[in-house]
């Protein structure tokens, strides 16, 4: 077993670059403002692909299941934020794969659609 982990090359030198902290160390944390439209592939890894449980026009919350597991290697997909569904369209994943996509118009609201939390345990 030790075998797999031997090294058989090491990597020498690489880049030393300057840190520039002083440029953002100062300044204050701040929030991205909300994209205007998200395409949200179902297929997520490599197992299969999740299946749209929404359609178009239907209004969705941020973390509301749009994508139902598909198989035993499946998981779920959720809305990254709210808005309306505006499509189901087919994509190219970065690997070259074509994948069902969700297209969610945002609202600008971000509404949540999360569970209160448990309290007493």
């Amino acid at each position: 077993m030790m075998g797999i982990f031997r090294r058989t090359a090491t990597f020498k030198g690489g880049m030393r670059l300057p840190g520039k902290k002083h440029l953002s160390r100062d300044a204050a944390i701040e929030s991205p403002p909300l994209p205007q439209r998200v395409t949200i592939p179902l297929w997520q890894h490599a197992g299969a692909p999740a299946t749209a449980c929404v359609a178009p026009g239907q209004n969705v919350k941020t973390g509301e299941r749009i994508g139902e597991p598909s198989g035993p290697v499946s998981a779920p997909v959720h809305a990254s934020i709210s808005g309306t569904v505006s499509a189901l369209t087919e994509i190219i994943l970065p690997g070259g794969k074509q994948s069902q996509a969700v297209v969610i118009d945002s609202d600008g609201q971000d509404d949540k659609a999360f569970f209160d939390p448990i309290v007493d345990w």
